[in-house]
């Protein structure tokens, strides 16, 4: 068993290799028809063709028409053998005419000596409605059967027509068996009889009906009881044999017996080890009750999901106590589908054919999709075509082929998981077709150009291709000729390629022509040749011509199409066609007129400028305007009208343009002196421009040299080069070009040929070589000079330099606590704890810079403790050798250190001052990431919120989100880590403007408790930095730039007009309560964001009127009342009036909530512990200068703010521990003391008159003198950096700028002076230079001094 099993899988594998690689469908013999079955009516005819790899022949099992029957006239059947083909395919013809019905039957078609007899095969009904049965070859008698029990049976009552209804009737009792369970009809078969019995014993009729007629068939059938044979088995698979896995199946065993019969039935699978799934059913008996009953045994089998191990044969055995029989099927399985395509041969078919039949081999699972093409274009079933499509195969028909049908065509299969294609190719063997491969030739050709024409011909064989040419002139050709010309032919199958490459030179008519063993064809085109395009039309201008130029305009027309042409000028007249011609012929006067259609209109002509010649070349008539001297008006539309051999009119224009003229001009030319060695060659080079294009000439010693002259001179096509092959002494000369056109003429400079023995000799002489000997003894004793200078001043400036390590490191005289710092920074001495290596310094961009030096972004290593890189700001100097530049850093310096460090200041981190000797000082201050508060409320200001609340605005808080976990706070104002939210910068609300005031107040504050008076308070010298603190800058001598790069030194000495106090701007008086006025328009700028102070109003002599009249400014849009009281009290006339810094941080600090300021004061205790570990001891206390610079008895802010302001000084007490040390300093003592560094006499004080206004009353004593206001635009800000003392003043945006006045003789310095006796300051590098002189009041003074 186990054999048998394995037999049947290798067999069913080779089956279903050989179904893929399609051996079965190639091995069979092709009948040009995918139909089974195939209809004809009585008379038709019928052609049919079987081809195959060997000798083939056709069978049929047709009855025939019988002995003694006559055959009707013109019936056959025949069977013609075909030539072989080519590929040694073998091919036999079936035709039938005028069929009948006895042709009824199945026609095969098989090989000769094929012992397999594999055939293919097709069943013809001939359908005759007087004969529905065919009959039996016994016929007129009975026919007799003899059937056996258990072995089917068939009855062949077969029918012309498979329409007609036939039945089975027993003669006895006329009983009809045709509708019982055991007995089916098939036309083609007739009754098969699945269970004969003893009822089947009898007479019997095969009665046929088919619209009202009848025929009817005897049979006589014999009964064997003899148990020769077992019951056949019949087994029904649902859903299919074929099918995907996972699916179910169930495979149904049945068998017909006696209803005394006993039989075993069983199955067997091929998967007997994995029965899992696989449910087999028991036996069931069904008894089928009639005139005789018998009894049906089944057994299924249910397959639920199919796997691939279960494909292969599964057999039904039936047994009983003698014999066994089966019946078995093969299941198969596939995971997935497939197509495989086998195209047939190549088929080859003569024009005149019905058709062409190509087929194509099909294995596929489940039955694919087709789509047909022919030549990439797709094709369906119409007229043209017939498509057809069985299980194992597809078909096309080409009916009636042609040689336009010929060529590829290709199947196209899909099925859910393969595509696939395949191709056969059609040959009509006929004449051929010819075609223009590309689009219609044209038919007139623009002479000698190259063209190429190209024609196809299709046709099976491949035709021979010539080119035919016949010449043609109007009216009259000649024979046909053979073309010499290029000729290319390609032959693929039945098509055959050719082109024609040839120079337009003669017109006639061309001819492609195809030919083979089928017959011929050919195409003609007309080919015209013509001058210019579309054979009418103006020749193109070679140039562009201008006014006084001589042209000829040409208008030509084909001879083979117009008769004659005229040039007429466009212009606004009625149409006048006569024209004043010019024979080239006779030269003789003729007047030609034209007829003119009467749906031929044109403008108004004018031929008053040209006169017209007439001529003739082989290919055109011509007609030329010609003008002597073309002018303005000859510029215009010109017509060309050709009248055509049938009297109409054609029109070609041209538009006349006349360039304009442009002189000569010189572009390039060789000058000066030119020097060649003898014999060899040279050339000098006028190039010029201008239109028409110059004519040059070429003079020598002023006489014009000719073309042909006899020195050998040769010149350019253009004459812009002159050209001397051999120079000699006669060449030597001066030399010059001129260019002539209409505009006028252009001389080049003179040229001058010198022409030695050898090139360093040509043109010198020795007077000549002792002028040069001079000069370089003269450039020689210059560069001595220059040295011997270059190294004195070197010498002095290492001196200076010198005096700049003396001025830093060797303090001179004692510090004054009663003079401002500024004016007394010789006598502070320079820490060397703030030096600070310069390589660990890493420069980065420039901040920005002024007249001074500039501010770099740099990166400190190790600068900070606890901190590897921190981000600073470095100033320095721009020229190193500037004293002034130089001694203002140093004050800068030096102040910073005196000052000390506070939260709200912008600290001193260290300076560079090792190489000092050599000009290197850097100044290392804090770096404040988000620039000046002005810049930063102008670039915020659209976000500005009106709340007390900590505002967080949206999008700011998603960055912040996104950035990384935020750093601990950074006191000493080093840079939060990269990616720091921290970076994005603080919210604009009302909050933080308060809060900025308030910070601004305290680092006045503690300014005013150092002694330093600022003079240049305001928010674009206020810094922010992170954490949302601010910084007091720019109050060192060297006020420059910071961050922002329009902040640039405009000039030397300004002062800040719109932020000076009143007694500021008429009395030159610095105080700290002049820094008060400017701190209301630092609040002023903070709460109109960014605002503009005055804004519209002209800074002229008028403006310290309008102040001490009592106008100020006007509430800033974002501020309280309260706020602008605050302001108002700022900018109070009196100095005695408005608040102190003391008492503006308390007012201030009122408006916030106390965890606010207890933040800043968290900020500032880093400040505070640098203070205490200064040094402050006893023993420093007992030293001026560092008893200033070590007080640790500061403290910022008092627990407990004061409630409201009062003005005391027990209030401003409050603020400090030490009280009494600063006891003695108080603020009118200080405030009010004028810091004018001795320039203003006594007697000029007691000569001042007192102004009158009561506002001023206690006001200093004012000088009417004069000074530059600079008034700057509303959108400036008002600010500039420093300007070095004693410099002339420049506009400098709202900056007063002090003009030098002639100083008086110094007295003997007084107990109360300010100034400093000479003694003090003997030596001019180590005094420290005083302030520049702002006297500046707006009236005329006739006593004031001189400016």
């Amino acid at each position: 068993m186990l054999t048998t099993v394995l037999c049947v899988l290798t067999c069913t594998f080779i089956y279903q290799v050989e179904l893929t690689l399609g051996f079965d469908v190639l091995k069979k013999p092709q009948i040009d028809t995918l139909n089974s079955t195939l209809y004809l009516n009585k008379g038709d005819n019928l052609t049919l063709t079987c081809s195959g790899n060997n000798d083939v022949k056709w069978h049929s099992t047709a009855l025939g028409a019988g002995q003694g029957t006559p055959e009707p006239e013109g019936h056959g059947i025949l069977f013609i053998s075909l030539p072989v083909q080519e590929g040694g395919r073998y091919a036999v013809q079936l035709n039938i005419t005028n069929a009948q019905y006895y042709d009824t039957g199945r026609y095969s078609c098989l090989y000769i000596d094929d012992y397999n007899k594999i055939n293919s095969s097709v069943y013809i009904y001939v359908k005759d409605p007087d004969r529905l049965l065919l009959g039996h070859a016994s016929a007129p008698f009975p026919f007799f059967l003899l059937i056996n029990r258990n072995r089917p049976a068939v009855i062949p009552c077969k029918v012309s027509d498979p329409a007609v209804n036939v039945s089975l009737v027993k003669s006895i009792g006329m009983v009809t068996v045709s509708g019982r369970e055991d007995v089916t009809y098939h036309p083609e078969i007739g009754f098969t009889l699945y269970f004969p019995n003893l009822f089947y014993a009898g007479n019997f009729k095969c009665i046929a009906e088919y619209n009202g007629t009848e025929d009817e068939m005897l049979v006589v059938l014999r009964y064997s009881d003899m148990l020769k044979y077992m019951p056949p088995v019949v087994i029904d698979v649902e859903p299919a044999r074929n099918v995907m896995v996972n699916s179910s199946v169930k495979l149904t065993c049945k068998v017909k017996v006696e209803r005394d019969t006993m039989i075993q039935m069983t199955w067997d699978h091929p998967n007997k080890e994995h029965t899992e799934g696989i449910r087999p059913s028991k036996a069931k008996r069904e008894t089928v009750f009639g005139q005789y009953s018998y009894s049906e045994i089944s057994r299924t089998l249910d397959i639920d999901v199919i796997q691939v191990s279960h494909m292969g044969v599964y057999r039904c055995t039936i047994k009983n106590y003698k014999k066994e029989s089966y019946g078995e099927t093969i299941i198969s399985v596939y995971e997935k589908t497939f197509v495989y395509l086998t195209p047939g041969d190549d088929v080859e078919v003569v024009v005149g054919d019905k058709k062409a039949f190509l087929r194509f081999g099909i294995n596929a699972f489940p039955k694919p999709s087709l789509e047909w093409y022919f030549e990439d274009k797709k094709i369906s079933a119409n007229h043209f075509y017939g498509i057809g499509q069985v299980d194992d195969a597809a078909a096309l028909s080409v009916f009636y082929p042609t040689a336009s049908k010929m060529g590829k065509y290709t199947l196209f299969a899909y099925t859910k998981d393969m595509n696939t294609s395949a191709s056969i190719n059609l040959f009509v063997f006929g004449p051929p077709k010819m075609k223009w491969a590309t689009k219609k030739p044209v038919t007139k050709y623009m002479i000698k150009q190259r063209w190429r024409l190209e024609c196809q011909a299709t046709g099976y064989p491949a035709a021979n291709v010539t080119w035919l040419f016949k010449e043609c002139l109007p009216q009259n050709c000649s024979e046909w000729v053979n073309i010499t010309e290029t000729n290319l032919s390609y032959k693929i199958k039945g098509t055959t390629l050719s082109s024609l490459d040839i120079t337009a030179e003669r017109s006639g008519w061309i001819r492609c022509q195809g030919e083979n063993n089928y017959g011929m064809d050919f195409l003609e085109t007309e080919f015209t040749v013509v001058e210019v395009p579309n054979g009418l039309g103006f020749s193109e201008l070679n140039r562009n011509v201008t006014e006084f130029d001589r042209l000829e305009l040409e208008c030509y027309g084909s001879r083979h199409f117009y008769k004659d042409l005229v040039i007429l000028k466009v212009k606004d007249s009625p149409i006048a066609l006569d024209s004043n011609v010019i024979d080239s012929d006779n030269d003789s006067d003729t007047t030609v007129s034209y007829t003119v259609d009467t749906n031929f209109t044109t403008s108004a002509t004018d031929t008053a400028g040209f006169t017209t010649i007439v001529e003739q070349t082989a290919h055109s008539n011509v007609r030329k305007a010609l003008f002597e001297k073309l002018s303005k008006k000859d510029a215009g539309v010109y017509e060309c009208k050709g009248l055509t051999f049938d009297k109409k009119f054609h029109t070609a224009q041209f538009t006349l343009k006349l360039h304009d003229i442009i002189p000569p001009f010189m572009i390039k030319s060789t000058s000066g002196k030119i020097r060649a060695q003898k014999s060899t060659s040279l050339s000098m080079e006028c190039l010029f421009g201008g239109f028409p294009e110059p004519q040059v000439k070429w003079y020598k010693d002023g006489d014009i040299i000719q073309g042909n002259n006899t020195m050998d001179i040769g010149f350019s096509q253009n004459g812009g080069r002159m050209i001397i092959d051999n120079a000699t002494k006669v060449h030597i000369g001066t030399y010059m070009c001129e260019a002539w056109n209409y505009g006028g003429k252009v001389f080049s400079s003179n040229m001058t040929l010198l022409v030695g023995e050898n090139f360093h000799e040509a043109g010198f002489s020795k007077v000549y070589i002792g002028i040069i000997v001079c000069i370089l003894i003269a450039a020689a004793i210059i560069v001595v000079v220059v040295i011997c200078f270059i190294r004195r001043m070197r010498k002095k400036l290492t001196i200076k330099m010198k005096d700049y390590e003396q001025y830093l490191l060797a303090p001179k005289g004692d510090y004054n606590p009663e003079i401002p710092i500024d004016e007394q920074t010789a006598s502070l001495p320079y820490d060397p704890k703030w030096e600070f290596p310069k390589d660990r310094l890493r420069m980065g961009n420039v901040l920005g810079q002024g007249a001074f030096g500039r501010v770099i972004k740099t990166e400190a290593i190790g600068i900070t403790e606890g901190q590897y890189v921190t981000t600073v700001a470095v100033k320095m100097v721009k020229d190193c050798t500037d004293k002034e530049q130089m001694m203002a850093l140093l004050s800068e310096l030096k102040i910073l250190i005196h000052i000390g460090q506070h939260l709200n200041i912008l600290n001193l981190l260290g300076a560079v001052t090792k190489n000092i000797r050599f000009g290197e000082l850097y100044v290392i201050v804090e770096y404040c990431h988000f620039g000046n508060v002005r810049s930063y409320l102008l670039k915020n200001k659209d976000s500005f919120v009106d709340t007390m609340e900590d505002y967080v605005d949206p999008a700011v808080e998603k960055k912040r989100e996104a950035a990384s976990e935020k750093s601990k706070r950074h006191y000493i104002n080093t840079p939060a880590p990269n990616n720091s939210a921290d970076l994005i910068g603080p919210p604009l609300t009302t909050k933080n403007l308060i809060c900025w005031s308030f910070q601004a107040a305290r680092g006045m504050e503690y300014l005013a408790s150092k002694k330093y008076i600022h003079r240049d308070l305001a928010a674009r010298n206020v810094l922010l930095s992170e954490d949302n603190v601010i910084k007091i800058s720019d109050f060192g001598l060297a006020k420059d730039c910071y961050k922002n790069m329009e902040y640039k030194k405009k000039g030397d000495g300004p002062v800040p007009v719109k932020w000076m106090a009143l007694e500021s701007l008429t009395h030159k008086l610095y105080t700290t309560k002049s820094d008060v006025w400017s701190y209301g328009v630092l609040m002023y700028e903070l709460f109109s964001l960014g605002g503009n102070p005055y804004s519209g109003i002209e800074l002229n002599e008028k403006f310290i009127g309008l102040l001490k009249s009592g106008y100020r400014m006007e509430k800033p849009s974002h501020a309280s009342d309260e706020i602008y009281q605050i302001m108002l009290r700022c900018w109070d006339a009196s100095p005695d009036k408005r608040p102190s810094f003391v008492q503006l941080v308390n007012i201030m600090g009122d408006f916030l909530e106390a965890n606010v300021k207890q933040y800043y004061l968290d900020l500032n205790s880093t400040y505070s512990k640098m203070l205490d570990e200064s040094g402050a001891d006893e023993e420093a206390e007992k030293d001026g200068y560092l008893k200033m610079v070590g007080s640790t008895d500061y403290t910022p802010m008092s627990v407990t703010m004061p409630d409201s302001y009062t003005g005391e000084d027990d209030v401003e007490s409050a603020r400090y521990i030490n009280q009494a040390r600063w006891r003695k300093e108080k603020a009118d003592d200080i405030e009010l003391q004028p810091l004018t560094g001795g320039k203003t006499t006594e007697n000029e004080l007691k000569e001042a008159k007192p102004e009158k206004d009561k506002d001023d009353s206690n006001s200093p004593v004012q000088l009417r003198t004069r000074a530059d206001i600079h008034c700057p635009d509303d959108t400036d800000s008002g600010h500039s950096s420093s300007y070095a003392p004693g410099t002339s003043p420049v506009d400098n945006n709202g900056y007063l700028v002090p003009k030098l006045l002639e100083e008086p003789e110094k007295k003997t310095n007084s107990a109360g002076d300010r100034s400093f006796s000479s003694s003090a300051f003997h030596n001019s590098l180590f005094n420290d230079s005083p302030p520049p002189d702002y006297r500046a009041v707006m009236e005329e003074n006739p006593n004031a001094l001189p400016v």
